[in-house]
């Protein structure tokens, strides 16, 4: 399942979200402004001074990066691939906004991190079906760690398949797919 759409109109809505709660806090005095620091003087601390100044930021910056992935997510900025940087500010945006808004940002950290959770789920890399690819055409693909992971992966499952172990059991594991599966038991039956 391609979640493209979803993991950048989640973003987008979780910093709209963010914006809310972040003007909810200022009203309610858990963040401070230059009007209401003297009514607020003895209850300040440094979670709320440095989310006064970086939340709303934050959440407004998580919100233009949203609609920018939608648009071109392969995007490159300040030689850092975009979804690189997309995680870095959501995790910053998260961290802050608790520790101005409180409880109040519990709805948009759960919408702004939805992305994060999916993110290696969608982007992770499978093995080839096609029997008929070589070794050296499969190392292209992926670098030497990964094709190590893999080829370690597909023997674990071959093990587990031969002992008759059940196939949920074995995509739970390894984290194969039933195609892949059925594939290579297809291999060792020939």
């Amino acid at each position: 399942m391609n979640l493209r759409f979803t993991n950048w109109y989640t973003q987008a809505l979780g910093a709209t979200l963010g914006v809310i709660a972040c003007m909810y806090s200022y009203l309610n005095g858990y963040m401070i402004t230059y009007s209401n620091i003297d009514t607020y003087f003895d209850s300040l601390w440094f979670g709320g001074i440095v989310s006064s100044y970086f939340l709303l930021p934050l959440c407004i910056l998580t919100l233009l990066l949203a609609v920018i992935k939608s648009y071109d997510p392969d995007k490159i900025f300040l030689n850092i691939p975009l979804e690189n940087f997309n995680v870095g500010i959501i995790v910053s945006t998260v961290i802050i906004g608790f520790m101005g808004a409180r409880i109040y940002f519990t709805i948009p950290a759960i919408f702004i991190l939805f992305n994060l959770i999916t993110y290696k789920k969608s982007n992770e890399k499978i093995l080839p079906e096609n029997e008929d690819i070589k070794y050296e055409e499969i190392k292209e693909n992926f670098d030497e760690k990964e094709l190590k992971t893999l080829l370690i992966k597909r023997e674990m499952a071959r093990e587990l398949l031969i002992k008759n172990a059940q196939k949920q059991f074995i995509m739970d594991i390894t984290g194969l797919t039933l195609k892949e599966l059925e594939v290579l038991e297809g291999e060792f039956e020939k």
